[in-house]
């Protein structure tokens, strides 16, 4: 047993006035938390973004080094092989083929020759006169011209025309 008097922590009931410093204190530390709570969520946040931006770069490189390959954007073109029916794409700065492709039902379909000499044949008439010039001066003003049988029509159309038809 000790004699001698000492210090011994025990509870002790709060006078009114210490119950008000104590709630004052209370609320000013919990504020406290507060701020740095949500300081510390930004600055997590900040870390999060440019640690994960730096996992994204340390992959593609792991990656590349682990391949010896990387990805990049170079000038292609696609060439029809139509025996096979395949597309071969085609780097156009070495010639290397990149890949192969079935062809597509669209991509299988030719345009044909007629179309491209009928836009020729237009470009040239741009320079001539019409159709409708001096030479059928009827038409110009609004007349109709008697129709003949179909037989003698073609003899009317253009030469382009008539290839067409052949």
């Amino acid at each position: 047993m000790k004699t001698e008097p000492f210090d011994k922590r025990i509870p002790c009931t709060l006078t009114p006035a210490e119950f008000i410093l104590k709630s004052k204190a209370l609320a000013e530390a919990m504020h406290r938390q507060a701020e740095i709570a949500m300081a510390k969520a930004l600055a997590n946040e900040g870390f999060k973004t440019r640690t994960k931006s730096v996992i994204e770069e340390i992959k593609v490189l792991q990656s590349e080094v682990h391949s010896g390959q990387e990805y990049r954007e170079v000038q292609c073109i696609e060439r029809p092989d139509w025996q096979e029916g395949m597309v071969e794409t085609v780097r156009m700065d070495d010639g290397t083929p990149v890949s192969r492709r079935p062809m597509l039902p669209e991509e299988r379909q030719q345009k044909l020759r007629l179309e491209d000499e009928h836009k020729r044949a237009e470009k040239k008439r741009k320079g001539q006169p019409s159709v409708l010039g001096p030479e059928k001066p009827e038409l110009e003003a609004g007349k109709t011209k008697k129709q003949k049988p179909d037989n003698d029509n073609a003899q009317d159309e253009p030469d382009e025309f008539k290839r067409g038809l052949q």
